[in-house]
């Protein structure tokens, strides 16, 4: 049994690649934007949900030891640390996290507890003052909220 070979052209012309690869610069100028704007969003959802996560941990901390946990945020550096908790990676130095750094990259637009950047939870894991905190990324935003009431933390 024999096959046949085709005799048609085995290589594309220089027209039909500038035609694709034209295609694929006006597909890419149309998704990026949209896939940068998705990356922001996820980013500044995430630091919110670490803030959210660390002053529930705070929290806890607080009511299992019966002593005071204060979180301090520093809004120009970026950061926060959680007094008197170390580290669970390491465990000779303080809790702290970077928001600036990878896979938050988002910055903290401000953090206001009654007129101060710190929020300390009591014995009983009552936190002093309620307050908010508000981290971002690129055009993206979100509001950290802690109600001095009841302590729940809420994400808007």
């Amino acid at each position: 049994m024999t096959f046949a070979r085709r005799k048609s052209a085995e290589a594309f012309t220089l027209i039909e690649l500038v035609f694709v690869t034209a295609i694929i610069a006006i597909a890419c100028a149309i998704v990026i934007p949209h896939w940068s704007n998705s990356v922001r969003n996820y980013q500044v959802t995430l630091a919110a949900r670490r803030i959210a996560a660390d002053l529930s941990w705070a929290q806890a901390c607080a009511n299992s030891t019966s002593s005071s946990v204060t979180v301090t945020f520093n809004v120009t550096a970026g950061k926060y640390q959680l007094t008197g908790i170390p580290d669970p990676d390491r465990p000779n130095q303080p809790y702290a996290v970077d928001l600036t750094a990878d896979p938050y990259r988002a910055s903290l637009g401000s953090a206001s507890f009654a007129n101060a950047t710190s929020i300390t939870f009591n014995g009983y894991g009552t936190p002093t003052q309620g307050g908010t905190v508000i981290v971002s990324s690129g055009g993206a935003q979100r509001t950290v909220t802690l109600d001095a009431a009841t302590g729940q933390i809420a994400i808007q």
